[in-house]
């Protein structure tokens, strides 16, 4: 076997690997991207509903507040 043909075969081969790695790391940062954009979307959702509670709820006692103070004699 000539030298050559050795070095040809050995440079196929990491040829080979570097673009099997470059896949396989491509598709595990594409998973992270989307399992991260899930796991933030589903975080903010939740905030938001939290927000809106909390909206209801300061609108109640703002209301509680004036009928106490317009029941308040002078």
């Amino acid at each position: 076997m000539d030298l050559d043909i050795v070095q040809t075969i050995v440079q196929g081969g990491a040829v080979g690997l570097l673009l099997a790695f470059g896949f396989g790391g491509y598709k595990v940062a594409m998973k992270i991207i989307t399992v991260g954009t899930l796991l933030i979307t589903n975080h903010l959702n939740t905030l938001t509903e939290e927000v809106h509670g909390v909206r209801e709820e300061l609108a109640t006692l703002s209301s509680d507040l004036r009928a106490i103070f317009d029941r308040r004699p002078e």
